[in-house]
């Protein structure tokens, strides 16, 4: 049975047990006094909730199969190919023409020459990649006039070279080869590919090569890389993202005001005055603070038989499946990196905190004879500012929504929903839209954070549009496989702990 016709099947199951469970349900609005009814109530949900997780994993996998034949036809196609080999153009200082050659490409400059920022087509619209200042701007000052320091010029030096005619074809030639060399039992596979490949292409490819030693993918490839990353992450979807060419960045700071609480979320505190009016030091807690920029890496290894496919099918791997695992370690480190050689996740950004356990120490959990989590959940919900509220979403894991879910009244009914079943929506609790990740802390701990709750835009994810890719210089004793690290460079923190809560146990 196809893939797509197996999911429709499962789906159907799913649809009658949820009528049935339903039914049952609307049968005794009054709670199940029959142990034997309870019991068939509790498997049909048990089962349901099994096959909505089965169901989730093959659309997954679906997605991950038709992603995959997507944006191999995508790359496939001769005029998404970056590299300016066909009109000899070339990125400099101020060039109209290297301009005008990505915009026939399909990119796009949003706002003014020099301080406007470049944005690449990656299939399902445009990703934002460089300023303009990185692409032609010069080398030894920024647009403003400041002096550029040395990273932030080898950053330029090392994306321009991406650009170059021969960098993309010298990057799959040093691929291949160094697959070649491992299955023939080479101890240093990429020295050697690097000794069979001209002095062009060494130099090419040399050009291209950050700091820590990797190439950078083909350009046209980091263009969808970092757009399936964007996609495959959790929290890049919900926060503030900006990209940085520099290992620094400097963002605002807003917290409460001292005086006026979380009203004025700003260092702007309002209030009536007469025409003439004598100025109060309002204690602003409004400053700057800086995100350190840290490398994340994600590794694998590849069959030998799969890098002598197609061109595209490498460079479309890449974009997938390197992807998704770039966007998990990043999601790890938004949501609970501490700071040391990785970003500041969100739940230790100083946010106030809320228990929510219930019961069951250490749990989300209530009985129908104690209300346990459930007013604690609204507890969590009506403390954070009203300001923040319409964009206000959760974070949790599955397991922890699920015992939301399992929340009961007095009656023994479901408050939340158990599996959708009372739910308006299984993407939402309490009317706010519900996101989820493996990454927040396990119930069963004191103290571990097991839900957010806010405007999660008050996080500020930094991102160097860069990433490489390094071939381990070493042979796996497992045949014909090459081992590949890919690598970004990323920063985050929270920009205003204000509109932020955080639920505990």
């Amino acid at each position: 049975m196809a893939l797509a016709e197996l999911i429709a099947q499962k789906r159907a199951d799913a649809d009658a047990l949820a009528l049935e469970a339903k039914s049952l349900r609307d049968a005794h609005p009054e709670g199940f006094s029959d142990s034997t009814v309870a019991a068939d109530f509790t498997t049909k949900v048990g089962e349901l909730s099994r096959l909505k997780g089965e169901i989730e994993g093959l659309e997954d996998e679906l997605k991950g199969r038709n992603e995959f034949d997507q944006i191999n036809n995508w790359m496939d196609e001769p005029q998404r190919i970056v590299p300016f080999d066909t009109d000899g153009t070339k990125l400099a200082n101020g060039d109209e023409t290297g301009r005008k050659a990505l915009v026939r490409r399909g990119w796009e400059l949003k706002g003014d020459p020099g301080s406007g920022v470049w944005h690449a087509p990656a299939g399902n619209g445009l990703v934002p990649m460089w300023d303009d200042d990185v692409l032609f701007g010069e080398m030894a000052v920024r647009y403003d006039g400041t002096p550029r320091p040395d990273d932030e010029r080898k950053f330029i030096s090392v994306t321009r070279a991406a650009f170059a005619p021969d960098y993309r074809r010298s990057f799959m030639r040093s691929f291949r080869l160094a697959a070649k060399y491992a299955k023939d039992g080479e101890d240093a596979p990429w020295t050697r590919a690097l000794m069979d490949m001209t002095e062009d292409e060494r130099k090419a490819l040399s050009a291209g090569s950050e700091t820590g030693g990797g190439a950078l993918v083909p350009i046209d490839t980091q263009a969808v890389m970092i757009e399936r990353i964007a996609a495959r992450a959790v929290m890049l979807d919900m926060v503030t993202r900006v990209t940085t060419s520099r290992d620094k960045v400097r963002w605002p700071r807003v917290q409460a005001h001292a005086s006026s609480g979380s009203v004025y979320s700003s260092g702007f505190v309002g209030g009536w005055v007469g025409e003439m009016p004598s100025w109060t030091d309002t204690d602003p807690a409004f400053g700057t603070f800086e995100i350190d920029i840290f490398k994340a890496s994600a590794r694998t290894k590849l069959g030998e038989d799969f890098v002598n496919d197609a061109e595209a099918n490498v460079l479309a791997w890449l974009a997938t499946n390197g992807a998704a695992n770039l966007a998990l370690v990043l999601d790890e480190a938004f949501i609970a990196g501490n700071g040391s050689q990785r970003p500041t996740g969100i739940i230790f950004g100083g946010s106030t905190v809320t228990d929510i356990s219930g019961t069951t120490a250490d749990t989300i959990s209530n009985t129908t004879a104690d209300a346990g989590s459930a007013p604690k959940i609204l507890d969590l919900v009506y403390a954070l500012p009203e300001q923040y509220e319409p964009n206000a979403q959760w974070l949790m894991r599955r397991s922890s929504e699920g015992r939301i879910r399992k929340l009961v009244d007095a009656n023994g009914r479901f408050m939340w929903g158990a599996s959708g079943l009372n739910a308006p929506s299984r993407n939402e609790i309490e009317g706010y839209p519900l996101k989820r990740s493996p990454f927040l802390q396990a119930e069963g701990t004191d103290n571990n954070v097991v839900a957010v709750f806010g405007d999660f835009t008050a996080y500020i994810a930094a991102i160097r549009s860069q990433i490489a890719m390094r071939i381990l210089n070493e042979r796996f004793a497992d045949a014909d496989q090459i081992g590949v690290i890919l690598s970004t460079r990323a920063g985050g923190a929270l920009s205003n702990e204000d509109a932020i809560r955080l639920g505990d146990v």
